[in-house]
């Protein structure tokens, strides 16, 4: 029912069939049966959002499965456990802003996926491993992670994820700044994941494809999309890509019509406030990089200025990669600035 539901998008519904089922593995007692369900609450909590509780609850389950040695045992929804919940907490790591231990669990992860030779958890585990490096902004190793992904998923004839695998190589080659090679790669994979039509999952290509639409200076496509993106994540409770796609909109709002400046700000501000709320360092510090820009086109240098420095701040504090392409296009602009 947590899958069937969970799919489905009523994501709440499967939110509390999960922690049911988490509460009753507990009254048991069941190191196995609360592995098994602590995944099912992990991945509902992950798909709304709440980056927080995923952490909680992974660092509380992973170190028991280690010490029973039941890493290669525990299986749930046919998913190996201990790689799903490695997978689904360094994600939520590296959203967090928590890069290096979001690494290193993902590592893990991926190496128990080798071990048990599933190819679907393998690509899954390379998957997770390409989001976080997006997040990061290392555009080089999003696509080693994506390209590896796709071809596991391909060969686990696992269509139902990998179209935001291939939106995921595009975001890449956005991060790189190659940007009709990512609009290639996106415009597949949002077809292949539109035809299957999962909502978490085309929201967060239509996110994506708006990205990409923005940087080709195709405003009005990427306008259709951030929207899409919206609709979906509110209808589904998607509460962090909903702050992703109010910061776009409000972007996109101030370059096609830079008079309506307050109501661009508004919406910005409005994803930051959202991501902020569930702790998500490293995508709130692109909503400041946003505002920087708005003001700076504006001729606002000290409001821009201000946002950039906290943006950069951000970012530091993170420790991002030295090739983050969201720690250069912030530090470019505060160059032109200064």
């Amino acid at each position: 029912m947590i899958h069937y539901y969970t799919f489905k998008g009523n994501i709440p519904l499967a939110t509390e069939y999960s922690e049911k089922c988490f509460e009753a593995a507990d009254k048991i007692g069941s190191v196995e049966l609360m592995a098994q369900s602590a995944y099912a609450v992990c991945a509902t909590h992950f798909f709304t959002g709440n980056c927080l509780k995923v952490v909680e609850l992974s660092r509380r389950t992973l170190p028991a499965i280690e010490e029973h040695h039941l890493e290669r045992d525990l299986y749930a929804g046919g998913r190996n456990v201990y790689s799903g919940l490695s997978g689904f907490c360094g994600m939520s790591l590296g959203w967090l802003g928590e890069y290096a231990e979001g690494k290193t669990v993902l590592e893990k992860g991926l190496q128990n996926a080798w071990e048990i030779n599933d190819k679907f958890i393998t690509g899954f585990m390379e998957h997770c491993h390409s989001i976080l490096s997006s997040s990061e902004g290392d555009g080089d190793s999003t696509i080693d992670h994506a390209r590896k992904a796709i071809m596991c998923f391909e060969e686990a004839g696992s269509e139902f994820i990998v179209g935001i695998a291939w939106v995921m190589l595009g975001s890449g080659y956005y991060l790189r700044g190659q940007y009709e090679t990512a609009k290639e790669h996106a415009d597949k994979g949002f077809s292949i994941q539109d035809k299957i039509g999962i909502p978490y999952m085309t929201a967060w290509c239509s996110w994506w494809l708006a990205m990409i639409f923005c940087a080709t200076g195709d405003l009005m496509c990427a306008k259709g999309c951030v929207e899409k993106a919206l609709m979906l994540a509110q209808e589904h409770k998607i509460k962090n890509c909903e702050g992703h796609a109010w910061m776009l909109l409000g972007s996109l709002k101030g370059k096609m019509d830079p008079a309506r400046i307050d109501e661009a700000q508004n919406q910005i501000r409005n994803g930051i406030t959202i991501l902020e709320e569930l702790r998500q360092k490293a995508i709130s510090a692109i909503g400041y990089l946003y505002l920087g820009e708005l003001f700076n086109d504006a001729g606002r240098n000290e409001e821009a200025l201000k946002n950039l420095k906290k943006a950069e701040g951000l970012h530091l504090e993170m420790k991002v990669t030295s090739k983050s392409y969201w720690l250069k296009r912030t530090q470019e602009a505060l160059a032109k600035l200064e």
